[in-house]
């Protein structure tokens, strides 16, 4: 009696976490039609879904985004996003008079608009901005017009 593979650990091999069809199939018993690919199929079917959840994750992430700032020595060096002229100026405002050097993201979280200062934005800058971001309803930064500028 055949117990399913050297160390005798089931039918088809099932112990060791094999398809128990494709190892009767390639032991030379049970059906051979489709036999072979029914874990290969699963992995790519569970492959399929994880990269489909994570395109979504990330879409959804990036509508959340309004508006990214990179700056360098004080001046605007790339802009992406959604602003109004005026919030634009103020932000080049403030950051030329703390000649910083970093990026900024505007994002929606929870009914408002979030600043988050990275890499070189001190506290004091990033408050500041958080104060001129404020002035903004968020219907005006949501409805605003698509700015880009700078390198992509």
């Amino acid at each position: 009696m055949d117990l399913g593979g050297p160390r005798g650990g089931g039918a088809g091999g099932a112990a060791r976490g094999v398809c128990p069809r494709a190892g009767q199939a390639a032991a030379g018993r049970g059906p051979r039609s489709g036999t072979l690919l029914c874990c290969g199929v699963a992995w790519l079917v569970a492959l399929g879904l994880v990269a489909f959840v994570v395109v979504v994750i990330v879409s959804v992430e990036r509508t959340r985004r309004l508006l990214v700032v990179e700056a360098a020595g004080g001046r605007i060096a790339r802009l992406s996003g959604r602003a109004p002229a005026e919030l634009t100026a103020d932000i080049e405002d403030v950051l030329g008079r703390s000649r910083a050097t970093g990026t900024i993201v505007l994002r929606l979280q929870g009914g408002r608009v979030v600043v988050r200062a990275e890499k070189g934005i001190d506290e004091t800058t990033a408050q500041r901005l958080r104060n001129v971001v404020g002035r903004f309803p968020v219907a005006r930064l949501r409805t605003a017009r698509r700015v880009r500028r700078g390198a992509r």
